[in-house]
């Protein structure tokens, strides 16, 4: 049994700090006070927060679907902490749940005898307080909680919802997860089926490929042989052209012409010889009048410049007051005497020049004398070199005959060293071919036919494992066990509700749980579904009245608790009922009440919240929340 001891609260949505005492507090009416707001009188208190701080602490979110940062007081902003206290068996434990805490952040904390049990996660710690409280979230709405949140009720819940919530109470869920096993057990022998397939088709292919190889080598074997004769052939041809090649070849060697003998040097007549002697003798008399003649060519040409030198000196005497020689004043007897030796010079000069030009006539006749003679000599030589030149002809063209004779002959000796290489055979040593070793391959075949033929004995035995697998993933299904344990408790929530609705409404309506409906072709199908009956009203739970539904609800809520309080592992000693009395008369309230009352024999706890204040006289214990500047408070 889960018991509940308090719960303490801190900045929780419109809570600055409240410590509410949750065992053995019997029959509780949580009324409300606004003094935020005159508009309200008991609405936006924190009633219902209050006890939603329970539920956050177990599920992390509040009936409506609050979390994280959504609990948070907004006048704090920080520093959110919801802790429970509950004891199952001889074991305490502590639950925190912090929100944007100054040292613990967003963690969930889990104590155990005052030791930390926490997990690495949050996660894994709402994991570990699920395990431990064994009531899932929309369970506990419908189970424990009634009237919070926006969870369908159960009589408004699906067919897949109804089953979810009945099923965690009763422990189905270890048949779904014994299916979810048998499921996994079937996948995993499919995939070691698969993977055993898997290996049949490598084995298969591995098959191919030694049989390709088998027939590559047998061809291989084949090609080579086939080959080695080609080569054979091919040499013996070789052979053949090689010695008709040699023959050709010496025979144009035994053809080819003598070399042709000839003097290579001209040999000039005793005459040319001195002509040429005579010749070189001219060269140096020219050489040494030209010499003679230059040089006198060039004193005439410095005579004539002091010449005009002289002139000019000659010339100024009559047109200047200044003596051209020694540049002082001149008088008519200094001019005078200029005069007469300027003229004198000019005479010398006169005088040297007509020589030189008789010098340079001579020397002019005797270089035309020499060179008469020249030409007269080489005409004697020339007929001479004319023999010489054809003598010159006739030796290159012996050299050019005699060379081409020797090329040809040294391109046919060398066609001749070629044939070797020209005609190289292939050498036979290393073609011959071993003979494939098929048997070394058949023995492996051999021996993967046979793991094959294993591996396929492997996959028939996995495959009636499977369906011993799959027969347990039936029998666990929501035809399987499942269903029977939904049959087998549909008569106790029967009897329950029932009773409960005689309490709510009198014998008027009743209701009942099914397991299987018809559907349009009168065929049972499997759904859970919750048939009304009402003698003076509708015939659906949408058909009836707002208070009819009410009472249906109560008395479904009520059962379904003594489904769970039937449950060793499962009781709880507190129920939370919000606004329960709503569409209510004040008969049907009165019979809530009373049943609330008879309640407290199971559970030691029950908060009620209501707004209606004539119901607080059938209350004997009343705790309030006030709502003052914005932040609730509670008052006992």
């Amino acid at each position: 049994m889960v018991r509940f001891k308090k719960v303490e609260i801190k900045n929780f949505m419109a809570i600055k700090e409240a410590t509410l005492d949750l065992d053995n507090q019997g029959l509780i009416l949580i009324e409300g006070i606004n003094k935020t707001n005159d508009s309200f009188e008991a609405n936006g208190v924190g009633k219902s927060t209050l006890v939603s701080a329970i539920t956050y602490s177990l599920y992390g979110r509040t009936e409506k679907g609050l979390k994280a940062d959504e609990v948070v007081n907004k006048k704090e902003k920080k520093n959110t902490l919801v802790r429970l206290y509950f004891s199952i068996g001889e074991d305490n434990y502590i639950i925190e749940r912090y929100r944007k805490d100054k040292e613990n952040k967003n963690k969930v904390k889990l104590f155990c005898n005052d030791k930390e049990i926490t997990g690495s996660t949050n996660d894994v710690t709402d994991k570990q307080i699920l395990d431990l409280f064994g009531i899932d979230f929309n369970t506990y709405l419908n189970a424990i909680v009634y009237g919070q949140g926006d969870m369908p009720t159960f009589s408004q819940a699906t067919d897949k919802g109804k089953k979810e919530i009945l099923e965690s109470i009763t422990k189905v869920e270890v048949y779904k997860k014994a299916q979810e096993v048998a499921k996994e057990k079937v996948a995993e022998v499919k995939d070691k089926q698969n993977k055993l397939q898997d290996s049949i088709q490598k084995l298969e292919y591995k098959i191919e490929s030694i049989q390709y190889k088998i027939n590559y080598e047998q061809n291989n074997y084949k090609e080579q042989l086939q080959r080695l004769e080609a080569i054979k052939e091919e040499n013996k041809k070789k052979e053949q052209q090689k010695a008709e090649e040699e023959k050709q070849l010496k025979e144009q060697l035994y053809k080819l012409p003598a070399f042709r003998q000839m003097e290579d040097s001209f040999q000039h007549s005793e005459q040319y010889n001195k002509i040429q002697l005579a010749l070189q003798k001219l060269e140096e008399k020219k050489k040494e009048l030209l010499d003679i003649y230059n040089n006198t060519k060039v004193e005439l040409s410095v005579e004539s410049t002091n010449l005009s030198t002289e002139q000019n000196k000659l010339n100024s005497l009559d047109t200047s007051d200044k003596c051209p020689v020694c540049g002082s004043q001149i008088d008519n007897n200094h001019k005078l005497k200029e005069q007469e030796n300027i003229n004198s010079t000019i005479l010398s000069i006169n005088e040297r020049i007509e020589y030189l030009n008789s010098q340079e006539d001579l020397y002019k006749k005797a270089i035309q004398q020499v060179d008469t003679k020249v030409n007269q000599l080489l005409e004697v030589s020339k007929q001479e070199e004319e023999q010489e030149k054809q003598h010159d002809k006739l030796v290159y063209a012996t050299k050019e005959y005699n060379n081409n004779i020797e090329y040809n002959k040294k391109s046919l000796e060398q066609q001749l060293s070629n044939l070797d290489f020209k005609y190289q055979q292939q050498d036979l040593s290393n073609l011959t071919p071993t003979e494939p070793n098929i048997k070394e391959y058949e023995n492996e075949l051999k021996e993967i036919h046979n793991t094959i033929d294993k591996t396929k004995k492997n996959i028939l035995q996995l495959e009636d494992k499977k369906h011993q697998y799959k027969d347990a993933v039936e029998a666990f299904s929501n035809k399987g066990l499942r269903s029977v344990v939904l049959d087998f408790i549909t008569p106790f929530l029967n009897e329950k509700a029932n009773e409960y609705l005689q309490i709510l409404s009198g014998s008027d309506i009743e209701i009942e749980f099914q397991t299987q409906v018809k559907n349009a072709k009168g065929e049972l199908k499997d759904k859970f579904d919750v048939v009304v009956n009402n003698k003076s009203g509708g015939t659906t739970y949408k058909s009836n009245s707002a208070g009819e539904q009410k009472r249906i609800d109560l008395a479904i809520s009520f059962a379904i608790q003594d489904l769970v309080m039937s449950q060793n592992d499962l009781q709880t000693n507190i129920a939370l009922y919000d606004e329960c009395f709503d569409g209510l008369d004040t008969i049907g309230c009165e019979n809530v009440v009373r049943l609330l009352k008879d309640r407290l024999q199971t559970v030691s706890t029950i908060f009620v919240i209501t707004h209606n204040k004539d119901l607080r006289p059938l209350f004997e214990n009343t705790i309030t929340m006030i709502k003052e500047n914005g932040e609730a408070r509670l008052v006992n």
